[in-house]
């Protein structure tokens, strides 16, 4: 830093802490959006491991058949006897064994949600609860982390001296993270594009949460007390999320005035001095 800015460190640490802070919150956010879509993708009726199953279960009544009659078979079983060599299977204990494990691994690993680090499990069926709950609080604590790092960076803005508004402009730019800030050189191209990717990382738990109750809502036969439960926490979801990304249009406004402070004091620095009069 350079010694010039020695009266701003406090003020530069704070926004550069709080950033630091908004990007861990996201980190626990999306990580969490992960687990819930993954265990929801998984759960799916048409999801491969159920499928999986399936397969397991027609492959041993087909060889507990093909081991006892010596009928036909059809064009379906035939597919299946197929598949019991592409998983090697040559007799029914295999084919039992095999559809024990399945079971077993579903049972483990689907309709079992395992938290990782927290250490504790809960049903599939309690993903809404729990998912939405546990996305609503990230998004809250986000929410305030993105608020204090825009009014931060709104301090730093305001009370940096004169002269010292291109140096603190880099200095933050460098450390600010979830934000791209103007370049003072020239205008990227790309700026754009890589400020609504960054957008798009705060609709990813929305999305997430979203196929959830949306299954739900498809494949449930009314609407019961728990999906009103999962549509409120989705309306929270989705609603911290609008707030969270008109916060980042925000604190895209504040780097837009502050680069147009600092782009000023460049041009000042490269005019000519006026003549002495003697």
């Amino acid at each position: 830093m350079p010694d010039q800015l020695g009266y701003f460190r406090d003020h530069l640490e704070a926004a550069t802490e709080s950033s630091i802070r908004s990007r861990r919150i996201l980190v626990l956010l999306l990580a969490t959006s992960l687990l819930v879509f993954i265990a929801f993708w998984n759960s799916r009726n048409s999801g491969w491991i159920l499928t999986h199953v399936q397969w397991a279960q027609k492959i041993e009544k087909v060889l507990a058949k093909t081991s006892t009659s010596t009928n036909s078979l059809s064009d379906d079983e035939n597919l299946m006897k197929k598949k019991a060599g592409i998983y090697q299977i040559e007799n029914v204990e295999e084919a039992q064994h095999f559809h024990q494990k399945l079971l077993d691994l579903r049972a483990e690993n689907v309709l079992y949600v395992r938290v990782p680090i927290l250490g504790f499990a809960f049903d599939i069926n309690d993903l809404g609860y729990f998912g939405g709950l546990a996305l609503a609080i990230l998004l809250l604590w986000l929410r305030f982390a993105l608020w204090h790092e825009r009014h931060n960076l709104q301090l730093c803005m305001e009370e940096a001296n004169s002269g010292d508004m291109k140096a603190v402009y880099r200095y933050l730019s460098m450390r600010l993270l979830l934000t791209i800030p103007p370049s003072l050189a020239s205008t990227e191209k790309l700026e754009r594009v890589w400020r609504w990717l960054a957008r798009g990382l705060f609709s990813l738990p929305a999305l997430a949460y979203g196929l959830v109750v949306g299954y739900d809502l498809l494949f449930s036969d009314a609407l019961t007390y728990d999906l009103w439960i999962e549509v409120l926490f989705f309306l929270i979801v989705a609603g911290l999320s609008a707030l969270a990304i008109h916060i980042l249009w925000d604190i895209d406004s504040v780097w837009e005035k502050f680069a147009v402070r600092a782009r000023q004091e460049i041009n000042d620095s490269y005019r000519p001095a006026p003549p002495q009069l003697t």
